[in-house]
């Protein structure tokens, strides 16, 4: 059987241009080590904070922190502060999950963090190493203003310029 150089390009061209979209960067998911679940996991977002700020790693695994839509609000002021750390941490909280963590509904008002007035409800200080960071599907309420928080009612966000 002689097989046509033409017909052998055109087959192969289909499975060549798959395998040139399924391993481009832009078409894989970003790295992902492990997600910490609150409140089966963790009992507060905080907690999953720390647990995923301990866990980061230098090859840029992304840490989901995924928070459970509830009846009632999160009754927290988290603070992201990275260690010093020759990497990047790559950390996404993401609220709105089923309580199974099965499904997500991206509507903040399902998933309620509120400050309660004590300070800002979300205080990034990035100060010795690169952080990205995914704050989602949230409703932040009753974050306060102080002066030793250096500002911010809401989300206060510091760097070292």
């Amino acid at each position: 059987m002689r097989v046509h150089k033409n017909h052998l390009k055109n087959s192969l061209f289909p499975l060549i241009a798959l395998a040139v979209i399924t391993l481009h960067p832009a078409f894989m998911p970003d790295a992902r080590s492990a997600d910490f679940d609150v409140p089966t996991a963790y009992t507060t977002i905080q907690s999953a904070i720390d647990a995923a700020m301990s866990a980061v790693t230098p090859d840029g695994e992304t840490h989901v922190i995924r928070v459970a839509r509830n009846a009632t609000p999160y009754y927290e002021n988290l603070l992201i502060e990275p260690s010093s750390f020759s990497g990047t941490y790559r950390l996404r909280l993401q609220g709105g999950w089923a309580s199974d963590f099965a499904s997500i509904n991206p509507d903040p008002a399902g998933t309620v963090i509120d400050g309660s007035s004590l300070g800002p409800v979300l205080t990034v200080k990035c100060q010795r190493a690169s952080t990205e960071l995914v704050f989602e599907n949230f409703t932040v309420q009753n974050g306060r203003y102080t002066a030793s928080s250096g500002g911010g009612g809401g989300c206060f966000i510091s760097t070292a310029m």
